[in-house]
């Protein structure tokens, strides 16, 4: 499960731990739930912005702002706080589990990891209605990173992700998709490769592409993506045809 804060890099805030301690005297203290010196009523430890303490610099003074403390650690895991503070933003995790229920309609079709797989049949820039609340439509990189190696479920529904143009390059035998490089799906309307969990085939909703097996970005890697063909072309004779311009999406939980 992810936790969710806005900006760390600059900003504080709060843990559950009711009485998170500081450890010993200096620089890189270690708090602990039950462990360590306590704090003034009311100003428990918590999570601190990336500023560092200077060594040498006198207790006293550290102990107006501590930062760079781990938990239960001296590494830095970004804890700080004690005298002095009394005020942060908070962690949150979503009540769920990232994959358990990350489709509007309530179930996920398939999960991947911390992906959800949400079924569906629309456009691309209907995607993100798939997804609920507290969820976005994963980028292909996410669906890569967590699918590396290879997804434990394979795909059986095409899905779209938040890449807006993610192109084609290769041929029929040897095919990859970028964001970058290589020949546009969009040709008058968006309708970029995706994942197409049933290749060349009609998936359980009726979505085709007509390229498929492409990896993300080399050939030979996550070869779960297809879509238009070589030519740029979204449906077989370049004309309207709803199967080969919708699918579902795959779903994220917001970082």
């Amino acid at each position: 499960m992810k936790l969710a804060a806005t900006d760390h890099a600059h900003s504080s805030a709060q843990v559950s731990g009711r009485d998170l301690r500081r450890g010993r005297e200096g620089h890189g203290s270690l708090p602990a739930h039950r462990a360590g010196f306590e704090t003034r009523a009311g100003k428990r430890m918590w999570m601190c912005h990336g500023d560092s303490v200077p060594p040498h610099t006198p207790s006293y003074v550290i102990a107006r702002n501590w930062v760079g403390c781990g938990l239960g650690t001296t590494n830095n895991q970004y804890f700080g706080g004690c005298s002095g503070n009394t005020t942060a933003g908070a962690l949150c995790c979503p009540t769920g589990a990232p994959a358990a229920s990350g489709c509007a309609s309530g179930a996920n079709s398939q999960t991947f990891g911390e992906i959800a797989g949400c079924a569906g049949k629309v456009t691309w820039g209907a995607a993100g209605t798939l997804c609920a609340p507290g969820y976005t439509v994963c980028s292909a990189a996410q669906w890569a990173a967590v699918t590396d190696g290879g997804a434990a479920t394979a795909p059986t529904h095409n899905y779209w992700t938040s890449d807006a143009d993610l192109r084609y390059s290769g041929s029929e035998e040897s095919c990859s998709v970028s964001t970058s490089t290589g020949t546009s799906c969009n040709y008058g309307t968006t309708v970029p490769m995706r994942v197409c969990g049933a290749g060349t085939d009609p998936d359980p909703d009726g979505n085709r592409c007509i390229a498929a097996g492409c990896g993300l970005e080399v050939s030979s890697k996550h070869t779960v993506f297809g879509g238009c063909a070589d030519d740029g072309r979204a449906t077989p004779d370049g004309g309207s045809d709803d199967a080969y311009t919708r699918a579902g999406t795959v779903c994220c939980c917001n970082p």
